[in-house]
């Protein structure tokens, strides 16, 4: 399989928001993230030395991710959506940012494939996914947050 498939929470420092500014990416067809001070383009190598301790994952979002790459957005806890990525990383300017509508200046776009509500109807049956990092890939076929994507892409036919 070329594509990867990752999770990731979408909020700034701000998680008793989290589907409030999760959903403002998903519905302008982002996904992103940001850091507490600026640190400028992920690709330069520059700037790898402002990333605070702690968010080096987030290098992630820059590479390795890549275009084809489904990401299952959590919030809470809970799967949120599922997304298929389309676009190539990019960091833009904070008046960008406001053009597009969205917080975060580390964007992708992307194609939303669903909402977890929209799949799943049963809130009480829902997954819960514990996930208390920003961004990791999901490299075990046998763990519950992969095959959770697999189910999802094949319900509906990605």
């Amino acid at each position: 399989m070329s594509e990867q498939y990752w999770r990731m929470q979408m909020h700034p420092d701000d998680s008793g928001n989290a589907v409030n500014y999760s959903t403002q990416c998903l519905s302008r067809c982002y996904i992103g993230l940001d850091f507490r001070h600026a640190v400028g383009d992920l690709t330069k190598p520059k700037n790898i030395d402002k990333i605070p301790d702690g968010q080096e994952d987030y290098m992630n979002f820059a590479k390795p991710m890549k275009v084809g790459d489904f990401v299952l957005v959590v919030a809470h806890h809970f799967p949120l959506a599922l997304v298929n990525v389309t676009g190539d990383y990019e960091h833009i300017t904070e008046q960008e940012m406001d053009s597009k509508g969205i917080w975060c200046t580390h964007i992708r776009e992307i194609e939303l494939i669903s909402y977890y509500a929209d799949w799943k109807k049963d809130a009480h049956a829902w997954n819960k996914i514990s996930m208390y990092d920003t961004i990791s890939k999901l490299n075990d076929d046998e763990r519950k947050t992969y095959r959770l994507i697999g189910e999802w892409r094949d319900a509906y036919g990605r």
